[in-house]
């Protein structure tokens, strides 16, 4: 009887060094902020209260992007079957798409330690943060225009992101009518983002953890 074959290594996998390169490169700027700030200005102060928020919210996504990512190009490109699953797939748009996501998320890394108010008191960091929930929906409604298989599979991140998005902006308006200072408004929503991406991430973690390659199931897909 022959031995069976060994189980593929995800591409997800052999990636994680250099990921956790990135990941560095990009945390950098804003841990040094938030702990030149921490270490100065003290802890009691609000406004460095929500830099360390800030700091949270970009560790989530940069984590929670890496990991849906590498899952997605696993199951859609790399797979042995991965033709036959998603014959109607395109590799430069999913890329691309990937590559918004990313730099949304490193423009949002910049933005840790700026504390002006614009349009509706909202700081920059709070802008970034709602382009970046917006991106996962709108790539989800060009997927279903270009007739994509791979529609399925941004379902879930899609979802999780709109939600994210409606139930922060609700939270922020909230606390804007209620005349809560704009950093209190940026708080509260940045914790509502902070908690729907946590479970995201806590689904996707869920789903690799009860996939054979870490690959099988859709993204953020519990069973």
């Amino acid at each position: 009887m022959s031995a069976p074959a060994p189980a593929r290594i995800p591409d997800a996998h052999k990636s994680a060094f250099w990921i956790y390169g990135v990941t560095a490169m990009v945390m950098r700027e804003p841990l040094s902020i938030f702990v030149h700030d921490l270490s100065t200005i003290g802890p009691a102060v609000p406004s460095v209260q929500l830099e360390g928020l800030r700091v949270f919210v970009v560790f989530l996504f940069l984590t929670s992007q890496f990991l849906a990512a590498g899952i997605f190009f696993d199951r859609v490109y790399l797979e042995p079957d991965s033709a036959a699953q998603f014959p109607h797939r395109s590799y430069p748009v999913d890329f691309i798409s990937r590559m918004v996501e990313l730099l949304v998320a490193v423009a949002a890394a910049g933005a840790v330690g700026i504390h002006t108010h614009h349009i509706g008191g909202l700081a920059p960091f709070t802008m970034l943060v709602a382009i970046l929930l917006l991106v996962q929906p709108v790539w989800l409604v060009l997927a279903k225009i270009a007739g994509y298989s791979t529609v399925p599979e941004l379902i879930p991140a899609a979802r999780a992101s709109a939600l994210a998005f409606l139930l922060a902006d609700a939270a922020y308006m909230s606390m804007y009518v209620l005349h809560f200072t704009p950093g209190e408004a940026d708080a509260a929503a940045l914790t509502v983002v902070i908690v729907v991406i946590s479970v995201r991430l806590t689904s996707l973690i869920r789903s690799y953890g009860h996939s054979p390659t870490g690959t099988r199931n859709p993204e953020g897909e519990i069973k």
